[in-house]
């Protein structure tokens, strides 16, 4: 693909198309992804241009298939990054599309598990996890400890009518106030 962004052959390859090549950015995996599709797009024309220093690179036809099924992959998971870009995206749908992408390719556990080491504070991620699909009641000790920091108190609610209470209601507030009971913040924020 570099030796096509060369002068000559870039002129001969725009005489059978209007597409170019696209190099690889070494920070961005998407890069390899747009490269490889392009190279697909234009490896018939790559062909007509009977360069033999251009076509004693080219790939055999089975690194072609190779590079199909490598398309497919990525094609793959450009659809998941795409998806965590968007505006209404959580925590919650970034762990399930990882904990997803890991059933499909399992080496990706490392670096996309619950405990990877790229991040900070396992326990918060997961807190705020099950925070989002309504479980703070599977919140353990440390995960409870993680999100205090989003915790609400919301009292009890008061009597609405001036009416004094009865002695089993009295009962049943006593029992409800002695628990505090905390709320979380919305999270879909973070």
């Amino acid at each position: 693909m570099k030796k096509l962004g060369n002068l000559l052959p870039a002129a001969r390859l725009r005489r059978l198309t209007h597409l170019t090549t696209i190099t690889r950015k070494a920070t961005r995996w998407s890069s390899t992804y747009a490269m490889l599709k392009r190279y697909v797009a234009i490896r018939g024309f790559v062909h007509q241009l009977n360069d033999r220093t251009i076509l004693s690179l080219l790939s055999t036809d089975e690194q072609d298939k190779e590079i199909d099924i490598l398309l497919g992959i990525l094609g793959e998971l450009e659809s998941g990054t795409k998806d965590q870009q968007a505006e209404d995206s959580t925590i919650l749908d970034a762990r399930d599309l990882f904990d997803e992408t890991i059933l499909l390719y399992p080496d990706a556990a490392k670096r996309l598990g619950p405990n990877a080491d790229i991040l900070v504070s396992p326990n918060f991620e997961s807190a705020v996890t099950k925070l989002l699909n309504n479980a703070a009641g599977q919140l353990s000790a440390v995960e409870r400890e993680s999100v205090c920091g989003l915790q609400m108190y919301s009292p009890a609610t008061q009597n609405p009518s001036d009416k004094p209470l009865t002695l089993a209601e009295r009962a049943k507030k006593r029992k409800k106030t002695s628990h505090e009971e905390f709320n979380y913040l919305y999270c879909r924020f973070l």
